[in-house]
């Protein structure tokens, strides 16, 4: 996933009640029900700062109490301290990236509990003696919620983290573990800023990016349309203008040093804590050499290099899918991407977040002297690319970015300067393996053929912003293109080639046959013609693709052939590893780490462990828009209040010993639901006694009270006769209403439900359909 994604993430906007908790909570003697109001959306201008993670002191001492060597142990067992180092991530970009800048030592972190423990005193938040968690001068404990995936391997490390925290600095982590669909969704979760502490990944890219992870204008808000990635809501002017210049100029030494700027900024304020990569893996067998591990490169990319000590001819690769095509094209499959390497060739490899050329004569760059990014005047009517990307005609309230790369909005009139790209491409000379020399007509053929595609696939946005295309001399050209096009992969071949001589099975020639069918057409889906070291021989369905050396390209393969062999499952793979019956399991194929770990120490085959692109962190919102209180109540009872919708009363004898409450509101309920019901609030209810031991049912009766108000349910078209509140009972919601002691006062607004126990809770009510109104006509 790109770093840029507009859509990872974003949706269309909607009323969400997110609501503001302030840290000042009460315990008093048993007495009436609180009210206790349910506060408005927020407003950006307004939206309090988190009470905890709006200081830095307690950001920083999360991170020095975090134990990251230990986190990715426990989901990774079987790595040495060593290599376990070697994914560790002081920045967003991993340590071997080429605009990777060291933060200064006082800024990465290591772990020392004693220096947490030292801040969070400093913040106000003491261990008292006997105590498992800190708390403040009110009382108040120190908790704070993690939301994240409910995938077992971040339980993993989560429940880690949250033993961390407690027995090293005294903190309490709730953990929310929720589905993907509600904690990516458009209009839920991460992009609704729904959380306090939110763990995910982001995919690494060779182009950094950043802008909509780190600008102050990328924060989302409801009043923006939630339109940004910027989840913290961090705005650090300095960083916010390096991550806006790291992502205005082409030339690598600028970006480096803004980038240089922005990552340590961004150590400095500790407003995401990177935890580490995720592992990536590679297997081959002991009589296979030449194997290049790069978790940023194609596996088969370097396949001509492979060689057996054996005497053997042939190397097997095992695959646990098949590709769709081989028309790389329009497959976002890795697979087809990979055996199209191997049955066409490589324009260029991207090992270790870099690029290299190879059919390519050279990078396109400015610093080659291969492309120029010159400042021109535009005015009203020019074809221009605006701050989307998008190629549209210059206009009045047309967004664009200037020469100086600043975002401006067109008044319509008078001279506007930006910057053009020209770029010349040139590609070495290679012959098909038809034995036909390639030519500049089939480079034209792929420009021609790819545009002619482009609305049905990614290079579109290539396409569009092309001003002028001039072919030639030899294979090379030279594409200017429109002014605000500066895509920063602009040295790369935009468009593949293609053999514009071949005679297809039907008696056309390639070059005549519209770019729609091309996708169907076997000699580009499945039998494509190759300028690379091999070239498909044989493709068996379900079963086997064979390649063979190329006897036109130069030099030839280190080993003749080649086979991909599909098998059912990665345990299938790692057993046709073990068992001889293949030589090569690439990492893409999800290895079973432990069991792969376990044959490469016993010697029966060569492995290599190495940090992927994906790498886990822990980003920290510093607004306020949900939260999270833990209170402790003693035997004879008390009443938690929030500024909340809810108040919960906890009647004399209802506990045999003090009892800490934790009440985490949602936004959207961490469980989905299904059918006609929807939540307008949701929020989960735990209680621990002092050494940690969950209580889940009471003596007495417990008291929840929740308050709405008309105009929220209003403007989500809810009927207030509707409301109920649902629990989790374990596999589904189930309504609490009617219920013995329970009421629902239409008057007050105000819903009360009785209970013996404690799980996950909502507001919910029916959304109520529009209705239709038809004339009525007569005859």
């Amino acid at each position: 996933m790109n770093r840029n994604i507009r859509s990872p993430i974003v949706g269309v906007a909607m009323l969400v009640i997110a609501l503001v908790l302030f840290h000042a909570i009460t315990v008093a003697a048993p007495r009436a029900p609180v009210t206790v109001g349910l506060g408005n959306p927020p407003n950006p201008a307004t939206v309090a700062p988190h009470p905890l993670l709006s200081d830095i002191r307690i950001r920083h001492a999360l991170a020095y109490c975090t134990d990251r060597i230990a986190l990715i142990g426990s989901v990774y067992p079987f790595l040495t301290t060593a290599q376990r180092q070697e994914l560790l991530m002081n920045t967003f970009l991993p340590p071997d990236h080429w605009a990777y800048h060291a933060p200064p030592p006082e800024y990465t972190y290591p772990f020392d509990p004693a220096r947490g423990r030292q801040l969070l005193e400093e913040a106000g938040w003491n261990l008292t003696s006997g105590a498992t968690y800190r708390t403040n001068a009110a009382g108040d404990e120190l908790a704070l919620t993690l939301t994240t995936t409910n995938a077992q391997f971040r339980q993993i490390w989560a429940a880690a983290l949250e033993a961390q925290w407690r027995d090293h600095c005294g903190i309490r982590l709730v953990r929310e573990h929720t589905t993907a669909s509600i904690w990516f969704g458009s209009a839920s979760g991460l992009s609704r800023r729904d959380f306090e502490l939110g763990a995910f990944a982001w995919v690494g890219q060779t182009d950094p990016g950043g802008r909509t992870l780190y600008a102050c204008d990328q924060i989302p808000t409801a009043a923006n349309g939630w339109i940004g990635q910027n989840y913290m809501g961090w705005c650090n002017p300095t960083a916010s203008a390096a991550i806006i210049a790291a992502n205005s100029t082409l030339l690598r030494h600028e970006r480096i040093n803004h980038y240089a700027i922005v990552q340590t900024e961004f150590a400095r304020d500790m407003v995401s804590l990177p935890l580490f990569s995720r592992l990536a893996s590679l297997a081959w067998s002991r009589h296979v050499t030449g194997i290049t591990a790069s978790a940023t490169g194609y596996t088969l990319a370097g396949a001509a290099q492979w060689e057996r000590d054996d005497g053997g001819d042939a190397i097997v690769v095992g695959f646990t899918q098949q590709p769709d095509t081989l028309f790389e094209r329009v497959s976002s499959q890795w697979v087809a991407r990979e055996a199209a390497l191997l049955a066409k060739g490589a324009y260029y490899t991207e090992y270790d977040y870099d690029y290299q050329p190879v059919l390519q004569d050279g990078l396109s760059t400015i610093e080659a002297g291969l492309a120029q990014n010159a400042t021109v005047t535009v005015t009203a009517g020019d074809r221009v690319v605006n701050s989307l990307g998008e190629a549209v005609t210059l206009a009045a309230g047309e967004r664009v970015i200037d020469a100086n790369g600043n975002y401006v909005t067109y008044s319509g009139t008078g001279p506007l300067a930006m910057n053009q790209l020209t770029v010349r491409y040139r590609l070495r000379n290679y012959r098909w393996s038809d034995g036909v020399a390639g030519s500049l007509a089939d480079i034209q053929l792929g420009v021609r053929a790819e545009c002619a595609m482009a609305a049905s696939w990614q290079r579109s946005y290539i396409c569009n912003a092309i001003h002028q295309t001039t072919f030639g001399p030899g294979l090379e050209y030279t594409v200017t293109y429109l002014p605000g096009y500066q895509n920063p992969a602009y040295h790369l071949l935009p468009f593949g080639i293609y053999p514009a001589h071949q005679v297809l099975s039907d008696g056309r020639v390639l070059a005549d046959v519209p770019a729609r069918e091309w996708p169907a057409l076997p000699e580009i889906a499945e039998r494509p013609l190759s300028f690379g070291p091999y070239m498909l021989a044989e493709w068996v369905r379900g079963d086997h693709m064979t390649f063979v050396a190329n006897p036109y390209h130069t030099p030839a393969p280190k080993t003749p052939r080649l086979v991909i062999r599909f098998l059912p499952s990665s345990d299938a793979a790692l057993d046709a590893l073990l068992n001889g019956e293949i030589d090569v399991l690439p990492g893409f194929t999800y290895i079973p780490d432990q069991r792969l770990a376990d044959a490469a120490a016993a010697g029966q085959i060569n492995a290599a462990w190495s940090p992927s692109p994906t790498w886990e962190h822990i980003d920290m919102n510093l607004d306020r828009y949900t939260g999270v209180v833990a209170r402790p109540v003693p035997p004879t009872g008390g009443v938690i209040a929030t500024d909340l919708n809810t108040a919960i009363t906890v009647p004399a004898g209802a506990v045999t010993t003090t009892t800490t409450f934790v009440y985490n509101h949602n936004a959207i309920p961490a469980q989905p639901f299904t059918g006609a019901a929807t939540a307008v609030s949701g929020f989960s209810l735990q209680a621990f006694t002092a050494s940690g031991q969950p209580v889940t049912q009471f003596a007495a009766p417990i008291t929840i009270q929740i308050d709405y108000t008309d105009e929220e349910l209003a403007a989500r078209s809810i009927p207030e006769d509707s409301l109920n509140v649902a629990y989790w009972d374990g596999s589904a919601w189930r309504n609490l209403l009617p219920c013995a002691g329970c009421s629902h006062d239409l008057v007050a607004n105000r819903i009360t439900v009785m209970l013996d126990h404690l799980t996950e809770f909502a507001l919910t009510g029916v959304v109520e359909r529009a209705r239709l109104y038809l004339p009525l006509l007569h005859r």
